[in-house]
């Protein structure tokens, strides 16, 4: 055989055994993951000092590639045509169960800050979501800013400043703006989750539904006043041999189906 003939074909045997990684690398490149987000079918519903809240355990799934995932939002539609729209806050994770000789369970969770998750196609991300409404803390900030100003002048210039802090208009106009934001009301809620990515991806479209009745709007709506008694406390530890209980906030856990 010809050396130079030789030559060519071992180059074109060489040259084709690389055909496959380049093809993976095409594809890897060019692809479009397909993500998809599991709910659990039982969310909890708030009101606190941080507004409205949506908690529940999810699942997010991806096919053809990793993603990464910046930002999960949910859009919250009340049967009247009012929407809502929900950022995540925080997540936790479950590390582990521990039990020991007696039976008894403990949980060992990790909490972290809302910032990013990779969602990898050979594993389920799971994780529990705290969501809180974007409008209320849109406006939060200022009124609050603005009590926590006068709060601060009180307490260089006057000794009764707790008292007066909370008799102040400025501490009158942050529990109005709770008040003002507390939206909850007894009907069926559509429920949409969508997410964000510096990546290329596809979602899979899902509605969820559920339903709160008159008595799980009047066991939320007592949070406004413990919204107030939380404040409060807080005040109080400015004052010495003070010390602050937490409040038992009023939730409402509730089914959730897909639509």
């Amino acid at each position: 055989m010809d050396t130079t003939n030789l030559t060519e074909i071992l180059a074109y045997i060489g040259a084709a055994a690389w055909v496959p990684q380049i093809a993976y690398l095409f594809y890897k490149a060019f692809v479009t993951p397909k993500v998809i987000i599991l709910p659990d079918e039982e969310v909890s519903i708030g009101f606190t000092r941080f507004g409205p809240i949506f908690n529940l355990n999810l699942a997010v799934s991806a096919s053809r590639r990793d993603i990464i995932i910046n930002k999960i939002n949910v859009k919250i539609s009340h049967e009247d045509g009012s929407e809502y729209i929900f950022e995540w806050k925080g997540l936790t994770e479950t590390i582990s169960e521990i039990t020991n000789l007696e039976g008894d369970k403990a949980i060992v969770e990790k909490d972290q800050p809302a910032m990013a998750l990779k969602v990898a196609t050979l594993s389920l991300t799971e994780k529990f979501v705290r969501f809180q409404e974007a409008k209320f803390h849109q406006g939060f900030h200022e009124v609050y800013n603005n009590f926590e100003a006068h709060f601060l002048y009180l307490k260089k210039s006057d000794p009764d400043f707790i008292e007066k802090s909370l008799k102040s208009k400025e501490f009158e106009d942050l529990m109005d703006y709770h008040k003002s934001r507390f939206w909850w009301r007894k009907g069926n809620y559509k429920v949409e989750f969508t997410l964000e990515s510096p990546n290329r991806y596809k979602q899979v479209n899902q509605t969820f539904e559920f339903n709160l009745k008159q008595y799980d709007i009047d066991r939320l709506y007592e949070n406004v006043e413990k919204i107030k008694q939380d404040y409060s406390k807080v005040i109080y530890t400015n004052k010495e041999g003070y010390e602050i209980q937490s409040v038992a906030w009023n939730w409402r856990n509730t089914k959730m189906h897909q639509k």
